[in-house]
């Protein structure tokens, strides 16, 4: 049973499995709500006991900022989004930025919930490569109580690149005819299936991809295998469809057998 504020003793779920235990939604309840909670059982002879009381306050929501990732390159308008659980209508969220060690500058108010996004344009704020820009988003209630989110760091993005490099290490040494699959908004060409990118050199780091782009924000997508392959691992790496945004990693090495995209060379390379 819960009992919430100076309410009525309610009903909130039977569980007739040990461990005994059930979910109560306070979603919807204030911050600061005290809540109180007692459980009543019943034997198989209609003897009933009551347990001693616990109380309880719900806590303030949490709000998060979901993009940009942290450590993330950004340059041009950065896209911001929000969430915040548990998400109520009548919620409102607010995105600050903060420069160096400057204050704190409002950008944009959203109350469209669930979704809260805004986009800062940086272009004019003569930043150079690598200063850093600091992100938090202040969720504001109906009641006044305002919960800030983590902070989120970025870093300012050098200018575009325009070809991304892909190191693909095959111990034996087998390269012939091995090339990538590619697409994906940032791809200046795009590859068929039986004619994969071919390697633009062999060196110690195993075969070298050049890919030329047309958006480094976006992510280039590929698959490694032979022209036609889609057997793993004779003709086609495992891992599936794989991806790496070229304005945060331009440069990727690869391992035959080995799904992980690495965006440091490996000490084993």
């Amino acid at each position: 049973h819960a009992k919430v504020g100076t309410g009525e003793w309610t009903s909130i779920g039977t569980d007739d499995n040990a461990p005994y235990r059930v979910f109560h939604d306070v979603a919807a309840l204030e911050t600061g709500t005290a809540v109180q909670y007692r459980a009543i059982v019943l034997d198989n002879a209609g003897n009933t006991r009551t347990s001693r009381m616990r109380t309880a306050e719900v806590p303030a929501p949490r709000i998060s900022i979901d993009t940009p990732a942290q450590g993330s390159r950004v340059r041009g308008e950065v896209r911001l989004r929000a969430s915040v659980d548990p998400e109520r209508a009548s919620q409102v969220v607010t995105f600050q930025r903060q420069v160096g060690t400057g204050a704190w500058t409002t950008l944009a108010t959203d109350s469209s919930s669930p979704a809260y996004t805004a986009v800062d344009d940086i272009s004019g704020l003569g930043l150079a490569t690598g200063d850093a820009i600091r992100y938090r988003a202040v969720l504001t209630e109906a009641d006044g109580n305002e919960v800030t989110s983590r902070v989120r760091t970025v870093q300012v993005a050098p200018p575009p690149a325009t070809t991304a490099v892909v190191h693909y290490k095959r111990p034996a040494g087998d390269y012939a005819d091995w090339g990538l699959h590619l697409f994906g908004a940032a791809v200046k060409t795009p590859t068929e299936w039986t004619a994969p990118l071919q390697p633009v050199a062999i060196d110690a780091d195993g075969a070298r991809y050049e890919i030329a782009l047309k958006d480094d924000a976006k992510p280039v997508e590929f698959i490694v295998h032979l022209p036609g392959g889609d057997v793993v691992p004779t003709s086609r790496e495992p891992g599936g469809n794989r991806s790496f945004l070229p304005i945060n990693h331009p440069e990727i090495w690869l391992k035959q057998g080995d799904p992980t995209v690495y965006t440091s060379r490996p000490a084993d390379f």
